[in-house]
């Protein structure tokens, strides 16, 4: 498995001259946007807007449209940060937070998201291995990996499930490897052509919005 980043990184240094033009619109991207929306804590403090996740929720998909038209057209600007204070050793004063409205932590998740690393799938040589995580950077103790039917003849990935549930996309993230868990190879003697490969199942960096499968532009 390698970082999908790892591949863009190496280009980059490769050709310096290049210009990446085929992320951003996943930022803007409105599924993505509501995934992140879901992702929120609706428990979290308020923005200096005081908009809370219910009340945004109310028209969810007409505020998603237009944040992704802000944002497509370069019109989106950050709300201020609302300073709260926690408390912390040796200071009356405490550690000051910079609290993001709403909307904000939309964006922010969305491009952290775009930006993550993502570990790639292919078939195991081995049965089983179990990866143990320090704890020290790593919340979830050991990540493993099973690889079931594996012989000389089932090369092919048929199916796979992260933690139990399935999983149609040939790669995951870094935040789910961190948080720990178990994925599950299904191995078979022919390529099930089906898993994988659908376009929404392409790693981030390897599609694009019209569907090029680029990463770079042109150099200017």
């Amino acid at each position: 498995m390698a970082t999908d980043l790892t591949r863009i990184g190496e280009k980059a240094r490769k050709e310096p001259g290049l210009v990446f033009t085929s992320l951003y619109h996943h930022i803007y991207d409105v599924d993505n946007l509501r995934a992140c929306y879901e992702t929120l804590d609706a428990n979290k403090a308020t923005g200096v807007d005081g908009v809370t996740k219910e009340e945004y929720g109310r028209n969810l998909e007409e505020n998603l449209r237009d944040l992704s038209g802000r944002l497509r057209r370069m019109g989106y600007r950050p709300g201020p940060k609302r300073r709260s204070y926690i408390p912390k050793s040796g200071s009356e004063k405490g550690r000051p937070l910079g609290i993001s409205n709403l909307e904000d932590k939309i964006v922010e998740e969305a491009t952290k998201r775009t930006l993550e690393p993502i570990y790639e799938i292919t078939s195991p040589i081995f049965d089983s291995v179990v990866i143990h995580l320090d704890r020290q950077f790593y919340g979830g103790g050991r990540f493993t990996i099973e690889a079931r039917n594996n012989s000389v003849d089932n090369v092919y990935i048929q199916s796979a499930t992260l933690n139990g549930a399935p999983l149609s996309r040939p790669w995951f993230y870094h935040r789910e490897f961190a948080a720990g868990g178990r994925l599950v190879l299904e191995l078979g003697p022919q390529p099930n052509e089906e898993w994988g490969s659908r376009p929404e199942d392409a790693p981030p960096s390897m599609s694009s919005e019209d569907g090029e499968g680029e990463c770079c532009g042109g150099v200017d």
